[in-house]
C-alpha cells in the first residue's frame, strides 16, 4: 500500500495509476523515437549542405541555420531521453505501490482475529497497525506465568512444569521452563517475574486465552519422609518448659513436630528438607512411617462441640 497523505490507498486506484504510467511510458518512447528520425534528418540535411557549400552553390546563412536546426533537432532528443527515463521511474513507482498493496501474512498459521474489513482503509502512523493476529502453530503453545521473587532463585530453564486449566480440572499437563524475563514487575507490593512455559498440544485441548495453574518441579527426591506445612507450625498450649529450651537450641533447618505419647504430647526435633505447596520433607532417627503427628484443628473441627484438645492426628 502507497502511504499517500497519511492514508493507504485503495488497490483498484492503484490499478489505474499503473495502467497510466504505462500509457505515459508508450507516449515517452513514441516521443524519442520522433526526436531521433528528426536528428537524423537534420543530420543527413546539414551533411548535404556541407558538400554543396564546396561548389558555393549554399549561403552561409542557409549553412548556418541547417547547423542551428541540427543542434536544436538534438537538444529534443536529450529532453525526450530524459523525460523517457522520468517516465520509466514513474511506473516502477507505480508498480512498487501496487505490490505493497496485498499484505501477506509473515507465517503461516490459523487467524485468531481480524481487525479490518476487505476495502477499509488503514491508517499508517508511527505504528504500524494490527490487522490480524495469527498463531503460528495450535500443537506448541505456551503459558507466560509470574513468578515471586523468593522463588525465582530456584527456577531454571528446563525445569519440568505440570499445569491444569479450567476446561480439564482432572488433566494434568505437562511442559517444561522455557525462559525466565528479566523485566519485573510489582503487584500490590509483590516483585514478579515473568516466565514462559512451553507446552506440546498436539490433539489443540488447550486453547489460546486460558487460565493456568502452574506448579513448577525445581527439585525431586524419592523414598523420603514428609509431613504436612501444618504440622510444622504447630504449638501446643500451655507449652511445655521442656519445648521451650527446645525451641531456643533449634538451628537453621530445624523444627519441631509433635508426637502423641501417654505422657501427652511429646517434642521431635527434625530437620527440614525440600518445602512444598502442602508438604514438607524430614529427617530424623526418632520418626518413621506411620508416625502419628499432631496437627492443628481446623476452623471446622474447632467450631463443632465435644472438641477441646487443639490439636488432632495426622
Amino acid at each position: 500500500m502507497d502511504n499517500t497523505h497519511g492514508r493507504r490507498q485503495r488497490g483498484p486506484a492503484i490499478q489505474a495509476e499503473v495502467a497510466q504510467a504505462e500509457a505515459n511510458l508508450r507516449s515517452a518512447k513514441a516521443a524519442l523515437g520522433k526526436a531521433e528520425v528528426d536528428v537524423r534528418e537534420k543530420k543527413r540535411q546539414l551533411d548535404r549542405l556541407l558538400k554543396l557549400q564546396e561548389d558555393k552553390v549554399v549561403s552561409e546563412s542557409d549553412l548556418d541555420a541547417s547547423r542551428f536546426a541540427y543542434e536544436a533537432a538534438l537538444m529534443e532528443q536529450q529532453a525526450a531521453e530524459a523525460a523517457l527515463g522520468q517516465r520509466r521511474a514513474e511506473l516502477e513507482r507505480t508498480q512498487v505501490n501496487l505490490a505493497h498493496t496485498r499484505i501477506h501474512a509473515p507465517i503461516d498459521g490459523i487467524v485468531m482475529s481480524r481487525d479490518v474489513d476487505v476495502g477499509q482503509t488503514v491508517a499508517a502512523s508511527l505504528q504500524a497497525p494490527t490487522l490480524f493476529t495469527i498463531a503460528r502453530d495450535l500443537a506448541q503453545m505456551q503459558i507466560e506465568t509470574e513468578v515471586d521473587e523468593a522463588f525465582i532463585g530456584r527456577i531454571r530453564e528446563g525445569q519440568p512444569v505440570g499445569f491444569r486449566v479450567f476446561a480439564y480440572p482432572d488433566r494434568l499437563f505437562p511442559g517444561h521452563v522455557a525462559q525466565i524475563r528479566l523485566n519485573p514487575k510489582v503487584e500490590s507490593g509483590v516483585v514478579l517475574y515473568n516466565c514462559v512455559i512451553q507446552v506440546d498440544n498436539p490433539d489443540l485441548a488447550l486453547k489460546p486465552g486460558m487460565t493456568a495453574t502452574v506448579s513448577i518441579e525445581t527439585e525431586r527426591r524419592r523414598d523420603v519422609l514428609k509431613v504436612p506445612n501444618a504440622a510444622l507450625r504447630y504449638v501446643p498450649e500451655p507449652l511445655p518448659e521442656q519445648a521451650e529450651r527446645l525451641r531456643e537450641e533449634l538451628g537453621r533447618g530445624e523444627a519441631i513436630l509433635w508426637s502423641p505419647s501417654r505422657d501427652g504430647l511429646r517434642p521431635l526435633r527434625v530437620h527440614t528438607g525440600l518445602v512444598g505447596e502442602k508438604a514438607t520433607e524430614v529427617r530424623a532417627e526418632q520418626i518413621e512411617e506411620g508416625m502419628e503427628i499432631a496437627l492443628p484443628e481446623t476452623r471446622k473441627e474447632r467450631s463443632s462441640p465435644g472438641r477441646h484438645r487443639g490439636w488432632r492426628l495426622f
